[in-house]
């Protein structure tokens, strides 16, 4: 029996949660759990970039018990909305191919705004820019919303051949 969710603390002991979140999607019994980081720490743009395919959302304590469950009940939500969407696309044909890359769009835009939302907040306080450095965090942004748009584009595309192939389904 597989978990729903993995909700993740990046500071942890012995192992940070960015190692263990590494394990958990190279272990192929486990490696599609969906997986919330849940931390204090600030999210840098190296992190970003480096670990944002890898997870569904990036959440900010202090948090209370209900912004908590809204956001599991959102990702658990967007699943729902995905797997359906992938079912009827089966459903009329698409090739698994077509209907893998976008699933992997889907998900990869979904979390990338999120990201990028953090990372915008971040970038507008000042220690953060300090620490990290200006240049980063506006390079860190305006690469991710580059990729965004680019992402989008191309599942449009494939969003318009789903629907062509299920209306004439």
């Amino acid at each position: 029996m597989k978990p729903d969710l993995i909700l993740l603390d990046i500071m942890m002991e012995p192992m940070d949660g960015w190692e263990t979140l590494m394990h958990i999607k190279n272990d192929h019994r486990i490696r599609d759990i969906p997986v919330i980081m849940l931390t204090a720490k600030q999210l840098t743009p190296n992190e970003a970039q480096e670990y944002g395919i890898y997870i569904e959302d990036y959440i900010m304590k202090p948090i209370t018990h209900k912004e908590l469950y809204e956001a599991i009940e959102a990702q658990l939500n967007r699943r729902r909305v995905l797997e359906k969407d992938l079912e009827m696309a089966r459903e009329a044909g698409v090739d698994e191919a077509v209907i893998q890359n976008y699933k992997r769009l889907q998900r990869s835009i979904d979390i990338n705004k999120r990201l990028l939302k953090i990372l915008e907040n971040t970038y507008r306080t000042s220690e953060a820019r300090e620490e990290e450095g200006e240049d980063d965090f506006s390079m860190a942004i305006r690469n991710m919303e580059m990729n965004v748009r680019y992402q989008e584009e191309q599942l449009n595309s494939l969003r318009s051949s789903f629907m062509n192939r299920t209306a004439s389904a």
